[in-house]
C-alpha cells in the first residue's frame, strides 16, 4: 500500500508539474492596442523608413479629407467586394495584391489606405507593400467596423 500511496503522489506532483508549465506557456503579455503607430525599417535606400500605421474609419476619413492623390485598396475577394464596399475603393485581392500593385502602385511614396472584412487581410497586405518598398501604408482594418457610407 505504501509503494501505492508514494507513486500516486509522485504522478500527482508530476501532473501538478505539468499543469504549471502549461498555463505558465498559455500566458502571453497583453498588447496595448492604444499603440497603433509602427515606425518599420524597410529594405529601402540607407535613412529611408516605411510608415506603416494601423488606423480606424475615423482617422481614415481625415486622411482622405486631407490627402488628395491616396488610393484605397480593397484586398477581399471579388465576390465580397460586390457584396459591398468603401466608395472610391479599388478591388486589389490580397492573392494578386503583389502583381498588381507592380502595375497600378507606380509610385511607392503614395499614401496607400488598405482594408479587408476584418483586418487579416489588410494586415498581410500592408507587410506585403512595405516590403515591396511602399513608405506610406495605413491599415484600415475592417470594413465590418468601417462607420462610413458602403456602395454596392
Amino acid at each position: 500500500m505504501n509503494k501505492n500511496k508514494i507513486l500516486t503522489t509522485i504522478v500527482m506532483m508530476l501532473l501538478c508539474i505539468v499543469l504549471l508549465f502549461s498555463l505558465s506557456a498559455c500566458s502571453a503579455k497583453k498588447v496595448d492596442e492604444s499603440q497603433t503607430t509602427l515606425q518599420i525599417e524597410s529594405t529601402q535606400p540607407e535613412g529611408s523608413t516605411s510608415v506603416f500605421e494601423k488606423i480606424d474609419s475615423e482617422a481614415a476619413l481625415k486622411l482622405m479629407s486631407e490627402v488628395s492623390d491616396y488610393r484605397l485598396i480593397d484586398v477581399r475577394t471579388k465576390e465580397e467586394f460586390d457584396d459591398g464596399h468603401i466608395k472610391g475603393a479599388e478591388l486589389m485581392p490580397l492573392d494578386e495584391l503583389e502583381s498588381l500593385a507592380k502595375d497600378k502602385l507606380t509610385d511607392l511614396d503614395q499614401t496607400i489606405i488598405l482594408y479587408c472584412r476584418s483586418g487579416n487581410r489588410s494586415g498581410q497586405a500592408s507587410e506585403l507593400l512595405k516590403n515591396l518598398g511602399y513608405t506610406k501604408i495605413y491599415d484600415l482594418g475592417g470594413i465590418i467596423d468601417w462607420t462610413g457610407d458602403i456602395e454596392k
